[in-house]
């Protein structure tokens, strides 16, 4: 899906980037960041050359591990800084490696503390019979071992129709279920659309929704957590 006439925004998302990116590429991008703030003060501790007492004078690779020392608060006393200039680069480089400690800290723990309802939802629906009538049913399980309570799920179709004037459009309709909601969820449960003359899918078969290119969706949302977890957003599939 391309933009247009919208700036790029993956530098304002960035929050929402680190959040929302794997595990293992939140920590690689950690890393990352760490290693690269690193060799550019251990490049200007370089640059003069005897700036680092304890060092081999000219030695990048000392110079980068002074810089490492000084960005994690380490400090074991064989390297110091010589002079006002490294000094001065020790004082900016210490606040620098304070606050990515704790933008760093505050990224992990609000990733960990992230509620997860993990509902896990079936790969295919079903078109079954209740009391003699057709329904569409689509099951969903809680992945976890603990109890939700007051979970409620919604049930949508995408539809393309062709207007009066002939422009093809998208339509999200909502299905009504026979029971949106559940007070106790923690094994299954089965939502269930009953396909009468009121149903947004009355009269149609399966070709008839793959003419329009039927998309299904539900949503389930889990308020409360007997478990004493904070809500969270639902899941959607």
């Amino acid at each position: 899906m391309r933009r247009i006439g919208v700036r790029n925004s993956n530098s304002r998302d960035l929050y929402y980037a680190l959040m929302a990116m794997p595990w293992w590429q939140f920590f690689l991008v950690q890393g990352t960041a760490f290693a690269g703030i690193s060799m550019l003060f251990a490049l200007l501790y370089w640059w003069p050359g005897n700036a680092i007492g304890g060092a081999r004078p000219g030695s990048l690779m000392g110079a980068f591990f002074f810089s490492v020392h000084t960005l994690g608060t380490i400090g074991y006393g064989s390297m110091v800084p010589l002079g006002i200039y490294a000094n001065v680069l020790v004082c900016l480089q210490a606040y620098t490696g304070l606050t990515c400690i704790a933008l760093m800290t505050g990224l992990a723990f609000a990733r960990f503390s992230l509620p997860d309802a993990r509902v896990v939802f079936s790969q295919h629906l079903v078109v079954n019979r209740r009391n003699g009538i057709p329904v569409l049913q689509v099951r969903m399980v809680n992945a976890r071992g603990n109890r939700i309570v007051q979970a409620e799920v919604r049930l949508t179709v995408v539809l393309s129709e062709r207007t009066q004037e002939g422009e093809w459009i998208r339509r999200l309709i909502p299905l009504a279920l026979v029971t949106s909601a559940t007070p106790v969820f923690a094994l299954s449960f089965t939502a269930t659309h009953t396909i009468d003359e009121t149903s947004p899918l009355w009269g149609l078969d399966g070709q008839a929704l793959e003419d329009r290119s039927a998309e299904f969706g539900s949503c389930s949302r889990c308020p409360h957590r007997s478990s004493g977890e904070k809500s969270g957003p639902g899941q959607r599939e």
